[in-house]
């Protein structure tokens, strides 16, 4: 439930940047930069708002001011799997924080980049902590292919996911 409640939140975050950006010139990245930055400061869920143009480049982002040059996301899950018809939301593999991303579409229909959204590592555990009965309380957050997003206790030294014979049986049954 909490992780839904979140994921609605980047949703009115995704939503809200667009309009900026539909309303501000692309051109003018210090007003980008403060609306982000402004978003970003108020909510514990959002460690990082930033957006990414049709070719992988960081142009702004909500901590880094101005975007270090050559910042390239060409390579990573959250930045490919937008690109794909009918995809607007990926939700990344873990780095250092969770990337949830969503599809920017230009008028013309084509892939313009993606708005992307880092979750600060430590959010959903802290978030567990709360709901734990005993110390041995687990929780889990998976994505739909069984890559581990949060692990409360976190487990340092476990897989990174679960291997996708076991998940698809674990989810059929």
């Amino acid at each position: 439930q909490q992780a839904a409640a979140t994921f609605q939140l980047y949703e009115q975050i995704f939503d809200r940047v667009e309009e900026r950006l539909a309303v501000t010139d692309a051109a003018d990245p210090e007003a980008i930069q403060a609306y982000i930055a402004s978003l970003d400061g108020t909510l514990d869920q959002v460690d990082a708002i930033f957006i990414v143009d049709a070719d992988g480049r960081v142009t702004s982002h909500s901590r880094a001011h101005p975007v270090p040059s050559g910042l390239n996301v060409a390579d990573r899950d959250y930045f490919r799997i937008p690109q794909e018809e009918g995809v607007r939301l990926a939700v990344g593999e873990p780095t250092f924080g969770r990337i949830s991303a969503r599809r920017r579409t230009a008028p013309d229909g084509s892939f313009a980049g993606v708005i992307g959204i880092t979750v600060s590592e430590g959010y959903f555990e802290k978030f567990h902590r709360t709901l734990r009965a005993s110390p041995t309380d687990a929780q889990t957050l998976l994505r739909d292919d069984g890559v581990f997003l949060a692990r409360s206790p976190t487990a340092p030294n476990a897989p990174r996911a679960i291997p996708a014979d076991s998940f698809k049986k674990m989810i059929a049954t």
